[in-house]
């Protein structure tokens, strides 16, 4: 059984428009990041729970049009890069742990409605490496202590 510790950090704002996401997300989830750009509100699983399963978040970006595109990124550093390219106003609207990234894909597709994850390449199937589970802990580490 994992324990959740939560930390509030401003404000968030719970996304309904995922409630399926948002209850699976709950029985594995390591960390919840809800942060409208500067918003940001963390749930951390117990670490033996985390054995290089990483934490993807799922976004939402408005367009100029009004129609909200889905994006998926690695939580905290090394999804930096993609967050940073989304529109002001984006809302993450959930995550999706995993031990690969045919096992987060797999996930994403059947929540989005899509089908089956179609791959080719054979090292979507390998787990990821433990240097980016080790960077992923330290970001999470930093707001439970």
């Amino acid at each position: 059984m994992n324990a959740l510790i939560s930390i509030r950090v401003g404000m968030s704002t719970p996304i309904s428009s995922l409630p399926d996401c948002r209850r699976s997300a709950r029985r594995s989830l390591l960390l919840d990041v809800v942060r409208p750009r500067s918003r940001m509100t963390l749930r951390v699983a117990s670490p033996r729970s985390m054995k290089n399963e990483l934490v993807h978040e799922i976004w939402l970006d408005p367009e100029p049009d009004g129609q909200l595109l889905p994006g998926l990124c690695l939580a905290g550093p090394m999804g930096d890069g993609f967050s940073a390219l989304l529109n002001e106003g984006a809302v993450k609207a959930g995550e999706i742990t995993g031990h690969s990234h045919f096992d987060v894909m797999t996930k994403y597709w059947k929540l989005q409605g899509w089908g089956e994850y179609p791959t080719e390449h054979r090292q979507d199937h390998e787990p990821y490496p433990d240097e980016w589970a080790l960077i992923q802990r330290a970001f999470i580490d930093k707001f439970a202590e």
